[in-house]
């Protein structure tokens, strides 16, 4: 899924248009004042709901609003990331599981992080990567948010 943002003059607020890649149709579009991580969360989730009640999964996601993105997903994941912080392309994520868990469920996505500090979760794409793979990585993020859930943990140790 991709989410784009139509601003007709600056101050105005923007249309956010979420659109299926593949298939190139518009599920839905919203207007947002601002694109701060609460609004973008909203957009998510409304997108998720949209593709379970369809018998879809969403494999990825594409934005210009990356550290909304990872503050959303952050905030989607309560059980599984605290509040993120960073600049730029250098993100790290507080972990509230064991973060070699979170670096484990990552690994099997294919996104490579790394694991510094108290318990966090870094990651540090080259400069030279491009704004598909980073929304790539981020769709990538998302789905190893969901393995490394308490509960999904338990459920793939059986």
């Amino acid at each position: 899924l991709c989410i784009d943002g139509l601003q007709p003059e600056k101050g105005h607020e923007t249309l956010y248009v979420v659109r299926e890649l593949t298939r190139r149709r518009v599920w839905f579009a919203e207007p947002l004042l601002s694109a701060t991580e609460l609004e973008v969360r909203r957009l998510i989730v409304k997108a998720k709901e949209w593709a379970e009640s369809l018998g879809m999964t969403v494999g990825l996601w594409m934005s210009d609003k990356q550290d909304a993105f990872v503050k959303s997903i952050a905030g989607e994941f309560p059980d599984v990331f605290s509040t993120p912080r960073g600049a730029g392309l250098l993100v790290a994520l507080g972990c509230v599981v064991p973060n070699t868990e979170v670096q484990q469920a990552a690994l099997a996505e294919g996104l490579l992080a790394l694991t510094a500090g108290e318990n966090v979760l870094r990651l540090a794409p080259p400069l030279i990567v491009s704004e598909s793979e980073i929304a790539e990585a981020l769709s990538m993020l998302h789905r190893a948010a969901r393995r490394a859930r308490p509960s999904q943990a338990r459920v793939a140790a059986k």
